[in-house]
């Protein structure tokens, strides 16, 4: 049994998240999660999306676990790690307090695996009409099946045990590749800054050489930041800890501020970016660091990926209530078989940057993650030889939007 000072409960469910039996409370106040209600409905509501990956994740793969969820408890809201196993058609899933009890829940999950099985075997014993003068011998087909049966599922708990261990070293590789990408963000911020500062306060005195050193510094350590937030919502993705910080606010102006830095990293490459804003405010409610960032994979691609002397034509429009972002480029376009895959992680393509740019293969998985928390859409359309055009669309606010004539 679990120790005292680790409150928790386990549910029985199926794989669309209906609760079929609570099979353990060791939480006083576990009085509203009842048979019947679905899981995600007592998961508080910046958690659910995280909620509805965590069935997913039991039902496709077997197990999930060390997840992260602020749940409803009476009239509090309490953090609860959630660890789940499927067996069979069901999902057995244990919530408990204490993130240290993970691993103990996990295998006491699977406890309850061998007891079906004893119970299978004490049933079927009793079905079988066995001469008084004959007793079973533990070589009988049916002692062989139970011991096999009980063979097999030690073999699974201990292969469940060694992948939730395997789960929390990632997840401490993870935590730690975060802190030293964290850690390395602040100075290249500084680098930037400092680049900007000295390019506008001596433009007029420094010569045309050092202004492009310095455009060059400017420009690599913006290329190294964007390396960086891609690890670091890559890691928070991972672990179930994007968080997004929304505001109301004008996305036209997120974009203006945005095109400022990109037109540095274009004009090593001599492209242009076009852009005409709307005739209004475009007001949506977003995360502005994250919809900066996708912004800059988006632009970023079409720089790295079209030919020197070209342009990059950047917009933005109100389509059925949405704000619809559109980047189009006249580089090398993407091929059909291709097009399913860009926004999986590490997706490697056919194509390759014209000026050999690199890149971490996260960028458009982390924007396709960033735009559905938004509740928006992306999604692309390419001419292999022609270019491409990438889209992002978020929710209007409501009465505050003025459309463009």
């Amino acid at each position: 049994m679990m120790q005292q000072n680790i409150n928790g409960f386990g549910l029985l469910c199926t794989p669309e998240g209906e609760i079929v039996t609570v099979y353990r409370e060791e939480y006083d106040q576990v009085s509203q999660i009842v048979p019947g209600y679905n899981f995600t409905e007592f998961i508080h509501e910046t958690d659910r999306y995280k909620a509805g990956e965590f069935l997913q994740q039991v039902s496709t793969r077997g197990l999930a676990a060390k997840f992260a969820l602020h749940t409803y408890i009476d009239d509090e809201i309490l953090l609860f790690y959630y660890t789940g196993v499927k067996q069979g058609t069901v999902l057995l899933i244990t919530g408990v307090t204490q993130e240290t009890g993970f691993v103990k829940t996990c295998d006491e999950l699977l406890e309850i695996n061998n007891v079906q099985i004893n119970s299978h075997r004490d049933i079927v014993s009793g079905l079988i009409k066995v001469p008084l003068h004959k007793e079973i011998s533990p070589e009988s087909e049916l002692f062989e099946l139970s011991r096999v049966n009980n063979e097999l599922v030690n073999t699974r708990r201990e292969l469940v045990k060694r992948n939730v261990e395997l789960a929390q070293l990632i997840t401490q590789q993870q935590y730690l590749l975060g802190m030293a990408a964290h850690d390395l963000r602040n100075p290249l911020g500084i680098i930037h800054n400092f680049c900007e500062f000295l390019r506008e306060d001596n433009a007029d005195t420094m010569s045309e050489e050092s202004m492009g050193f310095l455009e060059m510094i400017g420009s690599s350590s913006i290329s190294m930041l964007h390396l960086i937030d891609d690890m670091l919502d890559y890691t928070a993705i991972s672990t179930g800890n994007l968080h997004l910080h929304l505001e109301s606010g004008d996305l036209t102006e997120c974009m203006l501020n945005n095109l400022k830095t990109n037109r540095i990293l274009a004009r090593q490459k001599n492209i242009s970016l076009v852009f005409t804003p709307p005739t209004g405010p475009v007001n949506v409610k977003f995360d502005k660091r994250k919809i900066d960032q996708v912004l800059s994979n988006f632009i970023g691609n079409a720089v790295k990926y079209s030919d020197p002397g070209t342009e990059v034509v950047v917009s933005v429009e109100i389509r059925n209530e949405e704000a619809c972002v559109s980047i189009t480029d006249h580089g090398i376009g993407i091929r059909q078989e291709d097009l399913t895959k860009l926004f999986n992680a590490f997706t490697v393509t056919g194509n390759k940057p014209t000026a050999g740019e690199k890149s971490t293969g996260l960028g458009l998985l982390i924007v396709k993650r960033v735009i559905d928390e938004h509740c928006g859409r992306v999604w692309v359309e390419s001419t292999q030889g022609k270019g491409s055009t990438f889209y992002f669309s978020l929710p209007l606010v409501e009465n505050r939007v003025i459309r463009q004539e």
